[in-house]
């Protein structure tokens, strides 16, 4: 027994012994992996930290960019708004300019003449005294003109070219109104793009007569009135169209103080031949003299038409006889830099359709009619006193909707 238990003694610890060695084998072993795992760990910690880094440095550079364009922008911005000052400021002073020198016109008119005596023996004392009329007061600024009503002192003049004028009330020191009409003395003159025939028996040079093949076409009776001779029955002839202009245009001023330039002109129609509008045509519109195209308005296809010949449909606009059509131009004042110049239509005293907008630049532009079996007599507003517009041109307001 002595012998056996000694044998499994030495087995036990034979066990024990092996299992200590198997443990600590397993403890190193698992060391020797944990610190593989944290060296591999690390490795990836310091590739993630180099690219965070490198984004970064990235991003300042990106902001130093967007700090130097914003501060570009920037400057850009205020340069901009100091140029806006000094047309705000230009325009400023120009229009106080205007303001003192008509109070100073309007004081100076408040004055009485001096007296001038003249010895004379009594029978010529009649003879002699005559009235002696005020010398107009003018002010000139760019290309317009004013000058005093002699009749009115609180009314004042605006002229184009030295010729035409409109009557614009105003107060002592500001002028109220929002649009100021500017009166042209205008006239028919030319006819063009047409031709009665090839033998051109009517044109501007000769603007009354017949066309000798029997043609009709229109007369340029005077500087009002244009007549459509129809062509004669039983003949070869036809009905010719033509395009008729007037002397002078409607130009963009240079200078334009704080209110809105108008330009308008008027016709009233008359069928030749029968009553209704068969075989007969009609448009009212302005020509661009740089580009020759056109801005008008055809009462036959009742439409609109841009200088692109883009047409706008209109609803309800019949034309009959004795139907009186208008054509305005409307330029904003030089400070309003987000406005635009406007062309617009009239018929009987009412606005037909939208305003076409004048986005290009422009010189000015001409009235003109194109006109087949229609005759016309025109109102350009040379004398509005004695023959006023159908349209009140001092009820237009500033328009807002455009083509």
């Amino acid at each position: 027994m002595g012998g056996l238990c000694a044998a499994i003694n030495e087995k036990i610890y034979f066990f024990k012994f092996k299992n200590e060695m198997t443990e600590k084998e397993l403890s190193s072993n698992s060391d020797w992996l944990l610190v593989e795992n944290e060296k591999d760990d690390l490795e990836i910690l310091q590739i993630n930290f180099e690219k965070l880094e490198k984004n970064l440095v990235e991003e300042k550079e990106k902001a130093v960019k967007l700090e130097k364009k914003s501060v570009f922008l920037e400057n850009e911005l205020k340069e901009m708004n100091k140029k806006i000052e000094k047309i705000n400021f230009d325009n400023e002073s120009k229009f106080k300019e205007i303001e003192q020198n008509f109070q100073k016109l309007i004081e100076e008119n408040k004055k009485e003449p001096e007296k001038t005596t003249v010895k004379a023996e009594p029978q010529q004392t009649q003879e002699l005294f005559t009235p002696v009329s005020k010398p107009q007061q003018i002010i000139t600024l760019g290309d317009l003109s004013f000058k005093q009503d002699p009749n009115d002192p609180q009314k004042w003049i605006i002229t184009n070219d030295g010729v035409g004028s409109s009557n614009i009330k105003t107060h002592q020191k500001t002028m109220q109104v929002a649009v100021n009409f500017v009166g042209i003395r205008n006239k028919w003159k030319e006819i063009e793009y047409s031709k009665c025939c090839d033998n051109k028996c009517i044109n501007t040079n000769k603007p009354v007569g017949n066309c000798v093949t029997g043609n009709g076409f229109v007369n340029i009776i005077d500087d009002e009135n244009i007549e459509y001779i129809n062509c004669l029955e039983g003949k070869d002839g036809k009905n010719v169209s033509a395009y008729v202009y007037a002397e002078k245009t409607f130009k963009k001023p240079q200078n334009c103080f704080k209110n809105s330039l108008l330009y308008y002109f008027e016709i009233k129609c008359k069928f030749e031949g029968e009553l209704n509008n068969d075989g007969k045509y009609m448009s009212i519109g302005l020509k661009n003299s740089s580009t020759n195209k056109s801005i008008r308005f055809s009462a036959k296809y009742e439409r609109v038409f841009n200088e692109k010949n883009e047409s706008f449909k209109l609803d309800n606009t019949s034309w009959n006889s004795n139907d009186i059509f208008g054509c305005g131009l409307v330029c904003p004042p030089a400070n309003k830099l987000d406005e635009y110049p406007y062309v617009f239509f009239i018929k009987n005293g009412k606005q037909i359709g939208k305003a076409v907008l004048l986005k290009e630049n422009f010189k000015s532009y001409k009235p003109y009619v194109r006109l087949e079996s229609c005759s016309i007599e025109a109102n350009f507003g040379n004398d509005l006193d004695s023959k006023p517009f159908n349209y009140d041109i001092s009820k237009h307001e500033i328009h807002k909707e455009f083509y």
